[in-house]
């Protein structure tokens, strides 16, 4: 709901349909009403649909961008993690985001052959911005060029070894 206010005619949109195609749009309508029940609004994007990627009355899923940031971090969501802080003097809980990164470390004394390098996972505590939802800005906390964890890091121990891979497409 508090979200339709930052909604306008040419915003953009992605949207996806039931085979899972994408789209990028501008909306072209808002409704000024939200549904009581179930706290939904109409939005209208007129899209090309070449190639028929979508069908007449089909149900979309859209992702609108309600806000933007210029020159920012950006890192996949589902790197990060939450857990619950301490209440503050208001009462209200201080939840804290932490995120993984890979760091190079050399240690030849512990058998790694001499110049070799390796990578160590560090926990952090990051600051975030605007997320999409797919991807999530970091104010503070991670640099760019930081090696971000995003697949098993549920498991990891500060100072856990871990193995740099490519990711599939």
């Amino acid at each position: 709901e508090s979200d339709l206010a930052k909604i306008h005619v040419g915003s953009g949109v992605r949207a996806f349909g039931n085979a899972h195609q994408q789209i990028h749009a501008q909306i072209t309508s808002v409704s000024p009403s939200i549904d009581p029940v179930s706290r939904t609004a109409m939005v209208e994007a007129i899209v090309s649909n070449t190639g028929a990627a979508f069908t007449p009355g089909e149900f979309v899923r859209m992702i609108i961008a309600t806000q933007t940031a210029a020159a920012c971090t950006l890192v996949p969501t589902r790197a990060l993690r939450h857990r619950s802080g301490a209440s503050g003097p208001d009462g209200a809980r201080n939840d804290i985001s932490t995120i993984w990164i890979a760091v190079p470390t050399t240690n030849e004394a512990n058998g790694s052959p001499p110049g070799s390098a390796y990578y160590t996972a560090h926990e952090t505590i990051v600051k975030l911005g605007i997320s999409d939802n797919d991807r999530t800005q970091i104010k503070d906390g991670v640099s760019r060029g930081d090696r971000v964890i995003v697949s098993g890091q549920d498991y990891l121990k500060e100072g856990d070894r871990v193995t740099q891979v490519e990711a599939r497409q």
